[in-house]
């Protein structure tokens, strides 16, 4: 009796969550007279939109609670991502290729991940075998408390319960932490074959490609982190472009800020880097957060329409 209680109590929540949000988009439709008017009125409609549904769900919080989380899993992660790409190149080259990555970041952020990636590819040297595997599964479970907050974060802006079991949900953070390692081990490889290209050519199709990963990963995000019956594709790739747009921008302001407003150091002297590196992931968390809640507004209007 009580799980049923349970089960009709969420399911009552989310039939008050798409009708708040079809409220808005209404008021919206009413505002700017979007039917019949160019997509990008409505879909900044949209936007404006998941933006208020975001307020109401408190993600700057969130979004503070997945950073912590995320700096407490940037060791494990590198590590694991170091044994990983070690299986197809030495260690020092792995940290080569992914300190590429990390130029696009606020310098002092880049820093704290390039000592990290120096340290863990000098200890990384001698793994093989089933050492590598062993050393490659501690480092992704111990990763994956990054995940599990990301989950939490993206239920309350899908305003899904989680229901699923303990075995479930750890598996699914898993696979997202393993999923995540192997896009940065391939997004690196290409990367540093990019680079190869000079000039202008170069710096846009590394641009163009760090883009459309981003987008693709927070769209595949969108439709299998939150639990709930997965958003169409169409509706996730929505919110991975705005949170891809969102992120570019926000990390080349937070970078340009720090290099040139920012005392970080000091007022904090040499936590500085530990404070822009967490500050960078709480914008990386909120955009994506904002991205969700796009993505469950799509959906949830989609629903009826189809109806």
């Amino acid at each position: 009796m009580a799980e049923y209680h349970r089960s009709e109590g969420a399911a009552c929540r989310r039939r008050r969550t798409q009708g708040r949000r079809r409220e808005i988009r209404q008021v919206l439709f009413a505002r700017t007279g979007r039917r019949g008017l160019s997509p990008i009125i409505g879909n900044f409609s949209d936007l404006r939109a998941a933006w208020a549904a975001g307020s109401k769900d408190n993600i700057s919080l969130i979004a503070a609670g997945i950073a912590h989380y995320a700096l407490l899993a940037l060791v494990p992660a590198l590590g694991a991502l170091v044994l990983a790409y070690g299986v197809f190149a030495d260690p020092q080259t792995v940290a080569r290729h992914i300190q590429l990555l990390s130029d696009n970041l606020p310098a002092a952020a880049a820093e704290i991940i390039g000592d990290q990636l120096r340290n863990v590819s000098e200890g990384a040297t001698g793994a093989k075998g089933l050492g590598l595997v062993a050393s490659l599964a501690v480092a992704i479970f111990g990763a994956r408390n990054a995940a599990r907050a990301l989950m939490t974060g993206l239920n309350i802006a899908f305003h899904a319960d989680e229901m699923r079991g303990f075995l479930r949900a750890n598996f699914v953070a898993l696979a997202i932490t393993a999923g995540g390692i192997g896009g940065l081990v391939i997004i690196g490889g290409a990367s540093a074959a990019l680079a190869l290209i000079s000039g202008p050519l170069g710096a846009l199709a590394s641009f163009c490609f760090l883009a459309g990963s981003a987008i693709l990963s927070a769209a595949v995000l969108y439709r299998y982190a939150p639990n709930q019956p997965a958003p169409d594709w169409r509706a996730a790739l929505a919110g991975g472009v705005v949170f891809a747009v969102g992120w570019i921008a926000a990390t080349a302001g937070f970078a340009f800020y720090a290099a040139n407003f920012g005392s970080y150091n000091a007022t904090y002297g040499s936590l500085g880097a530990v404070v822009v590196l967490i500050t960078w992931f709480y914008v990386s968390a909120l955009m994506l957060l904002l991205g969700g809640e796009l993505t469950a507004l799509k959906a949830s209007i989609a629903k009826p329409e189809r109806g």
